[in-house]
Formats: structure tokens, C-alpha cells, sequence
């Protein structure tokens, strides 16, 4: 079926950008196989494959480019947008992205690799670790469907159709699992480049049609929420709890590298977007065919027109089937695969090493691995089956479009609203218990679900979708924190678990020779506190 979308020098495209990354996921495994060939240490092959090593990839450079993936939405999610409200988006997830860093220094400092950790030894009890990892999962999931639901339903392309982009997806995802965050971080790499120079080729050919006036039209918002911190809110909650940004912070040898490696994330998340901000509004200034959605200009830029089912057609004859240019494919790859691949790629590795780690029972763990090599191979199949998981649940949401409301309240975004707000109070109030925690997430939840199956009609007369973040996450955070003061534990909170009276440690900069971005006299420190 796919013939008749790509021509032979396609194909030899996509082939060539599979095997480069296949080359250097064997070199590597390869590499790593010879130097651990009597097993290696359990704590070596962790680091390794849980957060990479060496200087030639694992460095702030790709760290950064991989982040960039991860900060700003891509697929899709400004071509249809007003100016400014695109431009809301962008600022309100930069702030929120920079709120985060500053959470993940105070992470990292204490030595903690994930979120999940800092929330056991904070909170002294499995209940939140468990909510923040399910949390991941689904939030996970409806994010993929998020994308198929852009690419679906704006005329991009249909997955199912395009299947050399899903071969591409699952060649990435199955080398990858040869190395972890090494392998990964190269991938990332070569699928910005696809990306960028998609963005830039879509660019140069909409340049013509860019409005020269009435780009930042007033925007008449009923409900009041362009300036309302509806946008913050949500961004906080997905970078925080969601996006697997602190394992790529948490890879860095330094202090200095993981904070430039973000500020280099944030800059190229910035300059893709403003890339995609300015095709957007070059599409809309097309004028020359008479259609509703902008996406499809695209296509008929290139003289070929998206049937919505399997195929695509010639312009000026319908019933003519007809194969892509070279050109069209990058733009296709850059604009919406690549990203999309990055995504996989990233969680994939992130729901796997917290599955391994904290799913996982003790008995099982200790049973599958007894040295460096039985890890390596329990990670791969994780890896395998979450990646090959992914991929076909994008393939059978494709199905299931119909059944799909976009911008309306969700089961998943309350979930994610509720466990933020735990994550959020944990490091600033000194005594919070894992039950009332545990009480906020859940009843937070439940009114998510209540509210999520009310009738969408009434749910948009009442502008709740627009408010949705600012509902759930404002009252779950007084909740949480007025519980907190009813309900205390026996113990009280470690103080160097805490930000305020952590702060110390962070104006002594001392070097150390571990892997961690703390020093060996702070753990010193933290370990004395404990």
C-alpha cells in the first residue's frame, strides 16, 4: 500500500536514516558487550544505561537536544492556533520549564535519580510513588493520542497509510533498546536535524504567503482565560510530572553541565517552535485554494491532495494515485514524525527504568538480575515491550478518533493536576504526610472523572475546559496543604528534604568526584540529617 505514497529515493531515505542509527546502536552494544564481557557491576550498568556515559554523546549538548524535544508542543499544535494565544503557550511552558529546573537542582543536590525516589523518602510510604508513576503511564498515553489525533484529523497523513514512518519508529525503538540513554541521545539527534530542516523547507516554501499585516489580531476570549494561568498550570504539571526531563538532568556529570544543557534545551525548543509559529501563519496567509483546514495546504503546495484514508491523489486528477516528492517527505518527517519518534523514544526509556525500579516486586528483581549483563538484557525487553506497546497503541487510537474530544476535561489531566500538586508541596511544607497526600490525589482525581463525563456541551457554556488546570490544581494544593496540618505522621520531615532549608547547600559549590551533581561532603551532610 505504501508504494504508491513513496518513490524509490524515499524509500532509500528512510532506509539510510534506520541504518545509520542501527550502526551505531551494534557499534555501541558491541563496545559495551567486549568491556563487560564477566558481567559487570549492577551500579556500572545502571548508571550506564539508566543515564549514559562518556564525553563523545553523553555531554550538555545532546542532553539539550534531546530535552528541546520534550519542552514545547510540535505536532501541529500552533498550525491551527491564533498568533497570540500560540505565543501564551510559549511563554507560560518556558516559565513553568524554568520553575522546574529550579525544583530538579534541589532533586539533585540531595542525589535523588527520579522524582519517585525523592516522594518515597519524603513521604515515607509507596502510595504517592505508585500515583506518580501511573500517573506517567496514562499521561503518557493520552499525550500519543494527542499526536495521532493532530496527524489524524488535520490531513497530515494517516499512520496507517504511511507505514515506512512506522517501520522508521519501530527500527528507532528497537535499537535503541541495545544501550539506553547513549543510543537514545544520538537518535534524538539525528531526528532533530529531520526536524529542523523540515521546519526550515516548509518554511522557505510558505514564506510567500506570510501575512504582511494583522498577525497578532486581538482574540475575543469569552471565558477569560488567554492571560489566566490555566497555560502555567498545565505546562508545570506535564514538565514536572510527566516528561521524563529530570533523567536527562540527572545524566549530567556537573551542576554547570545540567543547567546549560537545559539552557540549551529551552533555546532550541524556542527556535523550533518560533519555526513552526511562522510556517503557521504563512499557511494561513495562503489564500490561492478555498479550504477549511490549513493543513492541507501543504499538500497542495506540492500539487497532491490527502484523501483521508490510505493514499494520495494528484491535484489537477483526483482519481490519479500519486507518490510524494523528496521535498514533501522531509516536510512531512520533520513537522510531525520526528518529534513523535523522540517522544516514544524518551518515555519509552523513562517508563521502563521506573518500572524496573520501582514496579518491579524486590523478589522478582534480585531474581532476574545478578550482575551488569542479566541488566542489560532485563532492560532491553522492557524497553522492547513498552516501545512496541506505544507503537500499537498509536496505531489502534487511529481507530478511534471519533470517540476522542480534544480540549475537553480528561480523566488523565486531573491525575496529572493532582500528583503535581504533591510533588510541588513535598519539598516546600515541612510537614506533609503520605496520608493526606494520598487523600488529595485520589479525591482529585475522582472529580476529574465526575466532571470529565458531564455532558461537553455544558461543560463548554460553563468555559470549564478553559479552566480545567486552574480548578483542579489551585484546590487540590489548599487541600493538600490544610490536610497536612490535621494530619501528621510520627516523624517529621528530614530537613535537608526540604527547599527553604536546603538552600545552604546550594551556594557551597564544591567539587567532587562522584557521578552525582552533589558533592561528596553534602552527601556527607544529607546522610548526617537522615
Amino acid at each position: 500500500m505504501y508504494a504508491s505514497v513513496l518513490s524509490l529515493p524515499e524509500l532509500f531515505f528512510l532506509a539510510g536514516v534506520g541504518s545509520v542509527y542501527a550502526v551505531f546502536a551494534v557499534t555501541w552494544f558491541l563496545w559495551y558487550t567486549c568491556k563487560c564481557r564477566k558481567g559487570g557491576n549492577i551500579a556500572d550498568s545502571t548508571q550506564i544505561l539508566f543515564f549514559g556515559g562518556g564525553r563523545f554523546i553523553h555531554n550538555a549538548v545532546f542532553l539539550g537536544i534531546a530535552a528541546s524535544h520534550l519542552i514545547l508542543p510540535r505536532v501541529d499544535m500552533t498550525r491551527d492556533t491564533p498568533a497570540l494565544y500560540a505565543v501564551m503557550i510559549c511563554a507560560s511552558r518556558v516559565l513553568a520549564f524554568i520553575t522546574c529546573t529550579i525544583y530538579w537542582n534541589h532533586l539533585a543536590k540531595l542525589r535523588f535519580k527520579s522524582t519517585e525516589e525523592y516522594l518515597l523518602r519524603r513521604l515515607e510510604d509507596n502510595i504517592p510513588v505508585y500515583a506518580h508513576l501511573i500517573n506517567r503511564i496514562i499521561a503518557v498515553c493520552s499525550l500519543l493520542l494527542n499526536y495521532v489525533m493532530y496527524c489524524e484529523s488535520n490531513g497530515v497523513f494517516s499512520v496507517k497509510s504511511l507505514l515506512p514512518f512506522i517501520y522508521l519508529m519501530i527500527s528507532f525503538g528497537s535499537f535503541s533498546a541495545l544501550g539506553g540513554v547513549n543510543v537514545i541521545l544520538f537518535g534524538c539527534t539525528v531526528l532533530w536535524v529531520i526536524e529542523i530542516s523540515g521546519e526550515f523547507l516548509l518554511l522557505t516554501k510558505t514564506l510567500p504567503y506570510f501575512p504582511k499585516s494583522g498577525l497578532f489580531q486581538r482574540i475575543v476570549s469569552e471565558c477569560g482565560d488567554l492571560y489566566s494561568p490555566n497555560l502555567y498550570i498545565m505546562g508545570l504539571a506535564e514538565l514536572l510530572t510527566v516528561q521524563p526531563l529530570y533523567t536527562l538532568f540527572q545524566s549530567a556529570s556537573s551542576a554547570s553541565e545540567a543547567n546549560a544543557a537545559m539552557g540549551i534545551a529551552v533555546v532550541l525548543a524556542v527556535f523550533g517552535y518560533a519555526l513552526s509559529f511562522l510556517t503557521a501563519r504563512c499557511l494561513e496567509g495562503h489564500s490561492g485554494f478555498p479550504i477549511e483546514n490549513n493543513t492541507e495546504i501543504l499538500h497542495r503546495i506540492f500539487g497532491v491532495n490527502f484523501d483521508g484514508s490510505n493514499q494520495f491523489t494528484a491535484l489537477d486528477n483526483p482519481d490519479e494515485v500519486t507518490t510524494i516528492t523528496f521535498t514533501h517527505l522531509v516536510i512531512l518527517l520533520g513537522t510531525r514524525a520526528s518529534n513523535t519518534i523522540a517522544f516514544l523514544l524518551l518515555h519509552a526509556h523513562s517508563i521502563s527504568v521506573h518500572v524496573y525500579q520501582y514496579a518491579l516486586p524486590n523478589w522478582l528483581r534480585l531474581g532476574l538480575v545478578s550482575d551488569g549483563r542479566e541488566l542489560h538484557m532485563t532492560y532491553s525487553c522492557l524497553f522492547l515491550l513498552t516501545s512496541y506497546t506505544l507503537t500499537a497503541l498509536m496505531m489502534y487510537s487511529s481507530n478511534k478518533l471519533d470517540a476522542y474530544i480534544p480540549n475537553t476535561p480528561r480523566t488523565a489531566v486531573a491525575m496529572m493536576l493532582a500528583v503535581a500538586t504533591v510533588v510541588m508541596v513535598s519539598p516546600l511544607v515541612r510537614e506533609v504526610w503520605h496520608v493526606p497526600t494520598s487523600v488529595t490525589i485520589a479525591l482529585f482525581t475522582l472529580i476529574g472523572v465526575i466532571i470529565s463525563h458531564q455532558d461537553p456541551v455544558t461543560l463548554i457554556k460553563t468555559c470549564t475546559p478553559q479552566w480545567f488546570a486552574t480548578i483542579i490544581f489551585v484546590p487540590s494544593l489548599l487541600v493538600c496543604i490544610v490536610l497536612s496540618a490535621f494530619l501528621k505522621g510520627s516523624k517529621t520531615a528530614n530537613p535537608n528534604l526540604l527547599f527553604r532549608t536546603h538552600l545552604k547547600l546550594r551556594k557551597e559549590q564544591k567539587s567532587g568526584h562522584t557521578n552525582s551533581i552533589v558533592s561528596k561532603e553534602n552527601l556527607r551532610i544529607i546522610k548526617g540529617g537522615m
